[in-house]
């Protein structure tokens, strides 16, 4: 896999997009304007909720070039708009994100969109675009994160298709089976997922990383799931993965086997990771209640050229999740030289 899968995916992918460059419009105006219309949105009887974070990043590194000059610049990883309505037992959600990258690249993208109907009680389903099912490391938002990425795998899985997904929730049960586009697009064949998670312990893990607010007591997750795209001759796709949260102590695994034509499309980049079996797992330990919380990472990408990477990090939470610092470091350990990267992070996230 090239450099760009793996210096992407490690310090920039789960960090994103963005479109507000040089020139543009007065940010004080701009955030008064925003504060007005989510004023205006949540205040109006019309079951419209308007909410979003911010996401800011500098990152520095000897390692990566960027116009000329070793990495040591600013990006605004998420700048996140989302807007949640119902009518009856009909609903929909809108997820905008756009910032900046530290090579100065502005975009902004559509991530979920998509339309939800009540079955019954216990049931649900949706239509429209959105992840698949497949991993939960996948599901987490960016502001909910213990490091400022996602693993490996979390990122390609993160990536947004349209379809149809039903929703079974059962006790400690949890069933999603979804029709996507897959790699062809809207062509005939249909990508499949379907996933299985079980509290085992408590009242599981939740869609938070890490300890800070977890439920009292030990709390067990474990998820299996497959994946099958009929557009390749193999394409299957299998994945496991298991969180566990105890007082102060969190740790998530995961590990996904790919058939040997297996390819993921991330919008304009196409993803080969055909038989390949990469793992991670993930340990936080909350040095100070609600305050401090420390973390580290080891994943194997399981390419011909045994790539590893490993990701330290320490979180300083001012209101939790909703207002933290974060300092990561991330090093690229591969046979492939060109993919080695040594990358020293801070960030910002604040949400409301």
């Amino acid at each position: 896999m090239n450099k760009f899968v793996y210096c992407t995916l490690a310090a920039t992918m789960a960090s994103g997009l963005g479109f507000a460059g040089p020139g543009s419009e007065d940010w004080s105006s701009l955030d008064k304007d925003i504060e007005n219309l989510a004023s205006s949105i949540t205040t109006q009887d019309s079951g419209l909720a308007l909410e979003g974070f911010i996401r800011s990043i500098y990152s520095n590194s000897s390692d990566i070039t960027v116009g000329g000059n070793d990495l040591g610049g600013f990006s605004m990883a998420n700048a996140r708009l989302e807007l949640n309505g119902s009518v009856g037992d009909y609903g929909m959600k809108i997820q905008l994100d756009a910032g900046t990258t530290a090579t100065g690249t502005n975009q902004a993208t559509l991530l979920d969109a998509y339309g939800t109907f009540a079955i019954t009680d216990q049931i649900s389903g949706q239509m429209g675009q959105f992840r698949p099912p497949f991993l939960w490391s996948a599901q987490v938002e960016e502001d909910e994160f213990i490091l400022l990425s996602r693993t490996i795998s979390g990122g390609i899985w993160a990536a947004r298709d349209n379809g149809l997904m039903f929703t079974g929730t059962f006790s400690q049960l949890g069933v999603y089976v979804a029709a996507q586009n897959g790699t062809d697009g809207a062509g005939d064949e249909l990508a499949f997922t379907g996933r299985v998670d079980f509290d085992v312990l408590g009242a599981g893990i939740g869609m938070v990383e890490g300890a800070y607010g977890a439920d009292e007591g030990s709390n067990l997750t474990v998820g299996v799931a497959i994946y099958d795209d009929g557009n390749l001759a193999d394409g299957t796709a299998l994945g496991f993965d298991a969180g566990f949260v105890s007082g102060a102590f969190s740790v998530y695994g995961e590990v996904t086997d790919y058939d040997q034509d297996f390819t993921f499309v991330i919008p304009g980049t196409p993803i080969a990771v055909g038989d390949t079996t990469p793992y991670s797992l993930t340990a936080g330990f909350m040095v100070s209640p609600e305050e401090w919380e420390v973390a580290a990472r080891y994943e194997d990408a399981d390419d011909s050229n045994d790539t590893t990477r490993i990701t330290l990090g320490v979180n300083y939470y001012v209101q939790g999740h909703a207002a933290k610092w974060s300092l990561n470091y991330d090093t690229i350990d591969s046979d492939l030289t060109a993919i080695e990267a040594d990358i020293l992070s801070v960030g910002l996230t604040v949400s409301v």
